[in-house]
């Protein structure tokens, strides 16, 4: 199936290779005839460190003692190996983000992805909150595809309301190629919620708006189904991978690549508003020091159980685990008020965090990655508030993403 001219060959033989592939695969689910050790084409997209306007560094961002990526000729496209193990292409998307394209099979490379990035301090997950999909679902597919089926699955996990688990956080999805059943414990009970809907576009609409409005969990929006021009789809997760279930890899990845592409100036725009600057400046009465940059301020709909926030604060600090990927030493002014001066797990970069169970306040001084919030906005409200309101300064984040998303200057102030 991958000869050497795969292996070795430039860009179009390689695309021409995945188109033939994609165009199987969706040929089998139509038939359900999907043998069992065909993995579907899966893209991650993984934000990297950048210090310019340059393609972003694929070689050095995926050099980890798991893989090992390796240009193909003059191209900007690389293989990727894991050992022996070929694991697939990688190309920059644009200066921010590296475009992983593979069809192992999910159980492996969803693991390994997620592996490298947790331990990689250069390498964060492209983050797309219940906001940003709704966002792209009614300004982006809605209009263009009324008539088309999308499948929207939605997930919320009240998971710091019980004492935390000591399992790992980012093993928790499932397998949405597989479908299967888990015998594992399912740990200590707590609030959830998760559905999957597949209808006509301009149905779903009005039923999707309606259940957010009386059930907030349904805001969590955990996967959406980009249709394809012809048939099918590509599901776009929460944690920027994308399953091809279409006849087209082209078409797919220049879908993922649009959405990059506006996720990046969301990114730039929110560092913009949010680095905390203090410069000099010279006043009639004498010198002063100027002070720039919003706070990110996360308001919880209701205030949050003293075991949830004591949780919450244990698990992403005490222990060093949970999803917000933020580290640093908790300063407890009392049972329900938390200091911390820490750091973003991706690029050490420092912030300052005041927490209570009504919101929580962060200060990210310049250097510090936008990426950072747009984690934050995806995972509390995923594990912790379906409705928590996230704003930047005067703006709400809502805000911010649709001001880029539809070419509008961002006000913050």
């Amino acid at each position: 199936m991958m000869g050497r001219v795969i292996l070795d060959g430039n860009r179009e033989q390689l695309f021409n290779h995945l188109d033939n592939y994609a165009y199987q695969r969706k040929s089998e689910i139509d038939r359900l005839a999907l043998p069992s050790d065909a993995g579907l084409i899966k893209s991650y997209v993984l934000e990297a460190s950048h210090q310019s306007d340059a393609a972003a560094d694929v070689e050095a961002a995926l050099s980890s003692p798991e893989l090992r990526a390796v240009r193909l000729g003059a191209e900007d496209l690389f293989r990727v190996t894991n050992g022996m193990e070929l694991l697939g292409w990688a190309e920059p998307f644009g200066s921010r983000f590296i475009a992983l394209h593979s069809y192992q099979r999910t159980q492996k490379i969803d693991h390994v992805v997620r592996r490298v990035v947790g331990a990689s301090p250069d390498l964060d997950f492209l983050w797309l909150s219940g906001e940003a999909f709704m966002l792209l679902w009614r300004n982006l597919i809605l209009p263009a595809y009324p008539s088309s089926f999308v499948s929207v699955k939605c997930e919320q996990e009240n998971r710091f309301e019980s004492e935390p688990t000591q399992g790992p956080w980012y093993d928790d999805d499932q397998y949405p190629e597989d479908d299967l059943d888990s015998d594992s414990a399912a740990g200590p009970e707590h609030r959830a919620a998760s559905s999957s809907f597949t209808d006509r576009a301009r149905y779903l609409e009005d039923m999707l708006s309606n259940l957010q409005r009386l059930y907030p969990a349904f805001r969590a929006v955990k996967m959406l189904r980009i249709p394809a021009t012809e048939q099918g789809g590509y599901d776009l997760w929460s944690w920027g991978k994308t399953t091809y279930r279409a006849p087209n890899f082209r078409e797919g990845r220049a879908r993922l690549l649009e959405i990059a592409q506006l996720y990046e100036q969301a990114t730039a725009a929110i560092e913009e508003a949010i680095w905390l600057n203090m410069e000099p400046v010279q006043l009639p009465d004498g010198p002063s020091i100027s002070i720039g940059g919003a706070p990110v301020t996360c308001e919880f709909s209701k205030p949050l159980t003293d075991q949830t926030f004591q949780n919450l604060v244990s698990t992403t600090f005490d222990q060093g685990k949970g999803p917000l990927r933020l580290w640093g030493v908790p300063i407890r002014l009392g049972e329900r008020k938390v200091h911390v001066y820490g750091l973003d797990l991706h690029l050490w970069q420092r912030l300052y965090m005041e927490l209570t169970p009504e919101r929580f306040v962060f200060l990210l001084p310049r250097g510090t990655c936008g990426n950072t919030v747009q984690r934050l906005a995806t995972n509390i409200q995923r594990f912790v508030d379906p409705a928590v309101e996230l704003t930047i300064g005067a703006a709400s984040y809502t805000e911010i993403m649709e001001s880029v998303l539809l070419g509008r200057e961002v006000v913050v102030a």
